[in-house]
């Protein structure tokens, strides 16, 4: 895998955190709706732009579970 995969795959990774803490978000304030919209938006964005980045990692010969390696 190329050193670009790897940063892919971890910009992948983050687009996936992101989403669950706008999802946790959300769910802590349930009573707020606006909160919990908006939350959802951005959860639902962010696990879109993970799926393109995983077809972008896959395209650059990621096959997944090996570490970045910095020089």
């Amino acid at each position: 895998m190329t050193r670009f995969g790897h940063a892919i795959r971890r910009a992948e990774d983050v687009e996936i955190q992101l989403a669950a803490a706008y999802r946790r978000i959300a769910k802590e304030h349930e009573d707020e709706p606006d909160v919990v919209h908006l939350c959802s938006l951005f959860a639902d964005e962010a696990e879109t732009q993970a799926n393109r980045l995983t077809a972008l990692a896959g395209d650059h010969g990621d096959s997944g579970g090996e570490p970045l390696v910095r020089p």
